[in-house]
C-alpha cells in the first residue's frame, strides 16, 4: 500500500458510519482480519460492530493475568451475549510466578522495570498471536485522554492494515467518536 492510497482511503472512509468503515476494512482483508481487546468497557463496542460484519472474526485477548476480577466477568458476559471466537494468548510465566520472581507490577515512575514487565506479560504473548493469527486487516479500540477545564476520554475506532512490515492507520468517520465527561475539576 502506498502513501497516496492511504490518504486515498482516508478521504473516502472520513464521513462514513463505523458499520460500513469496518465492512470496508474486513472486506480487504482476503480471510484474515482480526479485532484486539483487553476488555475495556468501550471496545464492547469494536466488538459488537465485528459481530454484525464477520461473527467469526477472531478476537485476540492477552490476559497477563493481573486483571480484576470485574474484567473477567465482563469479558465472559461479552464472549457470551456477542459469541466472541476468542482467542487468549498468556505469557509464558503466570502472574503469580512472575510476581514471586520479580516483586510485583512495578508503578508508573519505575519506567525501566515497567517495560520489561510490559515486553514479559504483554508484548511476548500479543506477538505470538498476531503471528499464529497472521491479520491483513486489525481493527481495535482505543482512548486518547486529554484533559482541559472539563476532564474527558475521546474513543475512536481505528482500523490498521497490515502490508508487508509496516502498518498504516485510517481516520474513522466522525459518528465513531465516542466523548464522555465525568465533570469539571
Amino acid at each position: 500500500m502506498k502513501n497516496n492510497q492511504t490518504s486515498e482511503y482516508n478521504t473516502e472512509l472520513r464521513n462514513k458510519p463505523a458499520l460500513e468503515i469496518v465492512r470496508w476494512g474486513i472486506a480487504r482483508a482476503n480471510g484474515h482480519a482480526m479485532v484486539s481487546t483487553n476488555f475495556r468497557p468501550f471496545e464492547a463496542v469494536v466488538l459488537h460492530l465485528r459481530t454484525q460484519v464477520q461473527p467469526d472474526i477472531p478476537v485476540l485477548w492477552v490476559d497477563h493475568g493481573h486483571n480484576r476480577s470485574v474484567t473477567y466477568r465482563h469479558a465472559e458476559k461479552l464472549r457470551d451475549m456477542l459469541h466472541l471466537n476468542l482467542k487468549i494468548y498468556l505469557p509464558k510465566l503466570t502472574a503469580a510466578h512472575r510476581d514471586a520472581i520479580y516483586d510485583p507490577i512495578p508503578s508508573f515512575y519505575d519506567e525501566t522495570e515497567l517495560k520489561k514487565f510490559s515486553a514479559m506479560m504483554k508484548l511476548e504473548p500479543f506477538q505470538h498471536g498476531m503471528k499464529e493469527l497472521v491479520p491483513t486487516v486489525w481493527l481495535l479500540c482505543y482512548a486518547k485522554y486529554k484533559t482541559r477545564v472539563v476532564l474527558g476520554w475521546t474513543f475512536s475506532l481505528k482500523i490498521r492494515v497490515m502490508t508487508q512490515l509496516k502498518l498504516v492507520l485510517f481516520s474513522i468517520g466522525p459518528d465513531c467518536v465516542k466523548t464522555r465527561k465525568f465533570g469539571s475539576k
